[in-house]
């Protein structure tokens, strides 16, 4: 049994294209008997934190995405659709708010936040008005530079800025929102489950992210148990290939 864990298998369609791939690039490995599945890597991330074959796992790094199974075997997602429908919560719309922070403080739309001078330093310019050639021209701003920025929430939250402070308080919310979704549409509120979470915002240390999210968790499902893995995704995928090898 092989399993194999990829970004962007977000639909049926996916997952036949993702197993016709991973099929030729494997030939020589592969055995008749083989069973082969490739999976959305948010499924390998939550048995990487997980013995339970059931739970839930978010995961909050450049993107966004919550998955969870019951006992029963019914399925839920949250987000997961890439930043233009979803990646609410993400270290890239944290970006973006940076960004869009530093042009509102600016202008003097807002009162000043000290992410306008932070992003100055950044880029290595002296206005704001210079970000308009580095995000939409030349080599431009990717999904994952924008991410990066979130960086700088969180060391000015450190500091007491009122919108780096907001905006880390947003993102809690809507990751808090991502896996109560998941809860509900699962009838896990009252049930013990394992939370499995992984991704860059789970390591930010201004507001003790984690211990924040944990407390949140425990209103909307009392018995859920959050878990950061030990080990890497990829023992997750062999927790999976097991489970299918013993079915």
């Amino acid at each position: 049994s092989v399993v194999v864990g990829m970004a962007g298998v977000d639909s049926p369609h996916d997952q036949i294209k993702a197993e016709r791939l991973v099929k030729k690039a494997l030939t020589k490995w592969l055995r008749p008997q083989t069973h082969l599945t490739v999976v959305n890597d948010i499924h390998i991330v939550r048995r990487s934190g997980s013995e339970d074959p059931y739970g839930i796992a978010l995961i909050a790094g450049t993107g966004s995405h919550c998955f969870g199974m019951n006992q029963h075997g019914d399925i839920a997602y949250a987000g997961g659709l890439e930043y233009i429908l979803a990646d609410e919560g993400s270290g890239y719309e944290m970006g973006v708010k940076v960004l869009r922070a530093a042009v509102r403080s600016s202008d003097g739309r807002t009162k000043p936040t000290k992410l306008q001078q932070a992003v100055l330093q950044h880029f290595h310019i002296a206005s704001v008005r210079a970000l308009e050639p580095i995000v939409y021209h030349g080599q431009g701003l990717n999904k994952t530079k924008i991410a990066q920025l979130a960086k700088l929430v969180d060391s000015l939250t450190a500091k007491g800025d009122w919108r780096a402070k907001e905006i880390l308080a947003e993102s809690l919310a809507e990751l808090t929102l991502h896996v109560a979704a998941v809860v509900g549409r699962l009838h896990l509120t009252k049930a013990p489950f394992d939370l499995v979470v992984a991704g860059g915002l789970f390591d930010i240390s201004a507001t003790k992210f984690l211990q924040q999210f944990k407390q949140r968790v425990k209103r909307i499902a009392p018995h859920a148990t959050v878990i950061k893995p030990q080990h890497p995704p990829g023992w997750g995928a062999v927790r999976l290939a097991q489970d299918q090898a013993q079915l």
